[in-house]
């Protein structure tokens, strides 16, 4: 925890206990986006194996992109 207290941008938030939710809450923001870029790239590769035909291949691809643009 001694960690957490060195990050400094939510020092704005008066209460420690929502400090400390925010704080973790923005570190597992972070490790999620890493995990998805991680493994993204391998969705494809898991769908052929699956037996996906060319459609489904291409929703893969463009579905997040316009989830994330309607976002």
């Amino acid at each position: 925890m001694a960690r957490l207290r060195r990050l400094r941008f939510c020092d704005y938030i008066p209460d420690p206990v929502e400090r400390e939710n925010a704080i973790s809450s923005l570190i597992d923001g972070s490790l999620f986006s890493v995990m998805s870029g991680l493994t993204q790239p391998f969705w494809g590769a898991f769908a052929v194996q699956l037996g996906a035909s060319d459609y489904m291949l291409g929703l893969l691809t463009s579905l997040p992109a316009l989830v994330s643009l309607l976002a």
